[in-house]
């Protein structure tokens, strides 16, 4: 009797024990009893004036990649979206006070927020919606990165941006980002339907040391050095150097127009560094005309004078080998002062 009745208590204790329902359970249980996660809350035949706040809030952006020739850039963000379903409330009294629980996203209902481009798609993709490359590479973009919600059946959406506490924004190796994100809100109505936009915009600064380093300072020097070759060779070579120094110099410059080329939008201006190195071009090419122009003229004065023609002022200079060369000082000069004009004018109304 006495061990029957030991197994007999130790079974009605564990049945006992387990017939307790969890509170948790209990809670999820009537929550989702009836709940319809493809039907909004808000929608409601007899009061069409419902009001929706969805408060969503940009805490994270980092730069994935900047497609210049699409004149598309693409953030990866997090947003934070909050929102009331009232189908969702208790009282935590009753259910051994647990005041919030965690579920699966696709049980709930929630508000189709949504990119203002393209409603289907899940990468954000913002567009230069002004893109300028007359500073490049010392360019400053504006950027917009929009996003939608429309009017839920049978009542009025109110998008809002929350500010979070803190807000990363990290850039990537070429681009950066220049000051806050400010935010601009638009509300529409098309069709009967109410339309809410919430604009971020941010600025985005080029990180220009690789373009100096590896386009602009290269540029620079390949002209000194064909201009020094053009103005101060030998008396006896300088058609075969001012021609060859001219293509050397073409078929350098050519290939940073083709690294141009291929990494910028074929817009109707050309970018600043596109201009840069097009008056680089001319002007190496310009002075090499100069010099053969100059060479022809002295060749033509010498053979005048040992003709015993008549000489005028301008002959005499020709003639004179001091003179000469003085000339062709100054052209280089002038060639040298050209180039610096061509770095400072171009990109001065940006530093300002």
């Amino acid at each position: 009797m006495g061990k029957s009745f030991s197994i007999y208590v130790l079974l009605f204790f564990a049945i006992s024990v387990r017939s307790q329902p969890n509170p948790l359970d209990l809670l999820v249980s009537r929550l989702f009893k009836d709940y319809n996660n493809f039907a909004s809350p808000y929608a409601n035949r007899r009061n069409s004036t419902s009001h929706v706040e969805v408060l969503i809030s940009l805490s994270h952006a980092v730069i994935d990649n900047v497609n210049e020739r699409d004149w598309t850039i693409g953030v990866l963000t997090l947003l934070t979206i909050r929102w009331v379903d009232p189908r969702l409330q208790w009282d935590p009294s009753l259910f051994d006070e647990i005041a919030e629980i965690s579920v699966k996203e696709s049980a709930l209902w929630k508000p189709e927020i949504f990119l203002c481009k393209s409603a289907e798609s899940t990468n954000v993709s913002p567009d230069f919606p002004s893109a300028m490359f007359d500073d490049f590479p010392f360019d400053v973009q504006q950027c917009q990165i929009c996003y939608g919600l429309s009017g839920i059946s049978g009542a009025t959406v109110d998008l809002i941006d929350v500010p979070p506490a803190r807000r990363d924004i990290v850039a990537n190796s070429e681009w950066f980002f220049v000051g806050n994100i400010s935010v601009e809100k638009r509300i529409a109505e098309l069709n009967g339907v109410h339309k809410d936009r919430l604009n971020y915009n941010i600025s985005l600064s080029r990180r220009s040391f690789f373009w100096v380093a590896l386009i602009i300072v290269p540029t620079c020097l390949i002209c000194i050095v064909a201009l020094v070759g053009i103005f101060f060779a030998g008396e006896g070579k300088v058609i075969d150097n001012a021609v060859a120094i001219g293509l050397t110099t073409m078929t350098s410059l050519m290939l940073v127009v083709t690294i141009l080329a291929d990494s910028l939008a074929k817009a109707d201006n050309l970018p600043g560094l596109g201009w840069f190195v097009l008056y680089d071009i001319g002007i190496v090419c310009v002075a090499a005309i100069v010099a053969l122009v100059l060479d022809h003229s002295r060749s033509l004065a010498i053979s005048s004078v040992k003709k015993k023609r008549q000489m005028n002022t301008w002959t005499t200079l020709l003639v004179s080998k001091r003179a000469y060369r003085a000339v062709r000082v100054i052209l280089f000069i002038i060639c040298i002062v050209g180039l610096a004009l061509n770095v400072v004018l171009r990109w001065s109304a940006n530093s300002t």
